[in-house]
Order: C-alpha cells, then structure tokens, then sequence
C-alpha cells in the first residue's frame, strides 16, 4: 500500500506542479500589503481548492491502489493458511 500511497502522491505533485493557473493565482496575492493582512491565508485558500478540485482525477487513482491493497493481503493470508 505504501508504493501506491507515494505513486498517488508523486501524481498529485506533478499535475500541481504543472497548474499555472494556482501558481499565478498565489503570485497574485503577493504585494496586496498592509492594507490586506493574511498572504499565507490567501495562499493556502488556494491550494485547498486545488485539492478539491483534483480530488476527482486522483480518485481512481485511489481506488486502483486500494483494491491491490486488499489483493496482496488477501495473498498473503491465503499463504499464511495454507502454510
């Protein structure tokens, strides 16, 4: 599970990483100033919507991880049964 698990994580990076659009979203909110206090806030608004909005693409993803999951430990108790 742990190799699906970083495979899921590593394919989340990589879409993040190649969304402009959140990268100049948060550009934007850089040098609002005093007269806007909470950058980080702002920032990480941004990031939680992008999280929700990719939470459907990676579903399968997910999915296909848990479903090896549960095929490898059902190996492994069918082997520890039938010794």
């Amino acid at each position: 599970m742990r190799i699906h698990v970083a495979a899921i994580v590593e394919s989340a990076r990589d879409h993040l990483l190649k969304d402009g659009n959140i990268w100049s979203a948060c550009d934007n909110e850089w040098g609002r100033g005093i007269k806007d206090p909470g950058y980080k806030e702002r920032v990480a608004k941004h990031f939680e919507q992008w999280a929700v909005d990719w939470s459907p693409a990676l579903l399968p993803e997910l999915n296909a991880a848990e479903d090896e999951a549960k095929a490898d430990d059902s190996g492994m108790l069918r082997s520890l049964i039938e010794g």
